[in-house]
C-alpha cells in the first residue's frame, strides 16, 4: 500500500512560493470569524431584567461585584434592591446574588464557548455607607 504524499508536496511548494495563498486564506478565515462573533455578541441591553430585594438593617454595605459592571444608587427605601441584566447566547453561566451579614455578593460567570453579558444595578437606603469590593465608593450610579 503506497501513501499519497501529494498534499505534503503541494504544501511545501506553497511555502517555497512565499505562502501567499495560506496567508490570504488565514486572513479571510480570521475576518469571517470576526464577523460571526460581532454579529452574535450577547448584550445585557437585550436581557429581561430580574429583580431581588434583600432585607438590610446595617449601616455599611460591601458590594462584591466580581468584575461585573455594577451601578450603585442611593434612594429612599428600607431594603436593598438588586436588578440583574443577564443575556446568554451560548455557553453556560453561573449566576448568583446573595446578601450575608453586610456583604452583597454579585456573580455572573460564563463557561465553555461562552457568549454572555451581565450588568447589575444596586439600590440602597440613603443612610447606608457603601463599599465597592471593600473600598469606599460614591453612589453615582456609574459602574466601575
Amino acid at each position: 500500500m503506497t501513501k499519497d504524499y501529494s498534499y505534503y508536496i503541494l504544501f511545501l511548494i506553497e511555502i517555497a512560493n512565499g505562502g501567499d495563498f495560506l496567508i490570504k486564506a488565514g486572513k479571510w478565515l480570521f475576518f469571517l470569524v470576526g464577523i460571526i462573533v460581532l454579529v452574535s455578541c450577547a448584550s445585557y441591553l437585550e436581557a429581561e431584567p430580574e429583580e431581588k430585594e434583600f432585607e438590610f438593617d446595617g449601616t455599611t454595605l460591601n458590594v462584591i461585584q466580581n468584575s461585573i459592571p455594577t451601578d450603585l444608587f442611593a434612594e429612599e427605601r428600607e431594603n436593598v434592591k438588586v436588578v440583574r441584566k443577564l443575556h446568554v447566547k451560548n455557553g453556560s453561566v453561573d449566576a448568583d446574588w446573595s446578601l450575608v451579614d453586610n456583604t452583597l455578593n454579585l456573580k455572573a460567570t460564563c463557561f465553555g464557548l461562552a457568549n454572555c453579558d451581565a450588568r447589575f444595578e444596586v439600590y440602597v437606603p440613603l443612610d447606608v455607607e457603601v463599599l465597592r469590593n471593600g473600598k469606599p465608593t460614591q453612589l453615582t450610579g456609574k459602574a466601575e
